[in-house]
């Protein structure tokens, strides 16, 4: 879904497509950066909604929301703002790792009673 760079919210993130505008603010804009398929994380508005912050190649830009209405952008999803995406991964990581760490266990009780099993056979 193609947005306007000042319609994200905070944390969402995407690809920029396209950079409109003309003449010294289309020029400024690819000189900071604002470049098709550069990917770019919508960090935060001013309470009235200008300037807008974004991440963008690593580094933190502030544009004018008249400024950011010139760029779209493929919007991806959300993206780690404030490390909540990040502590999703750890605790997916962790859930997978109890998951093994459990399947193992029951491997080896499985085992443990076909051996008993085997030895009261005889």
């Amino acid at each position: 879904m193609v947005k306007k760079l000042s319609e994200l919210k905070p944390g969402e993130s995407g690809v920029i497509t396209d950079t409109h505008g003309s003449g010294w603010v289309r020029k400024r804009l690819l000189d900071m950066g604002v470049t098709k398929s550069a990917p770019v994380i919508f960090k935060k508005s001013a309470p009235l909604g200008d300037p807008v912050q974004v991440n963008l190649r690593g580094y933190e830009l502030s544009l004018r929301k008249s400024e950011a209405e010139l760029v779209d952008v493929e919007v991806s999803g959300v993206a780690s703002v404030d490390g909540t995406r990040k502590k999703e991964r750890l605790e997916e990581k962790e859930a997978k790792r109890k998951a093994r760490e459990e399947k193992k266990e029951a491997k080896r009780k499985a085992r443990e009673e076909r051996a008993k099993e085997k030895e009261a056979r005889k």
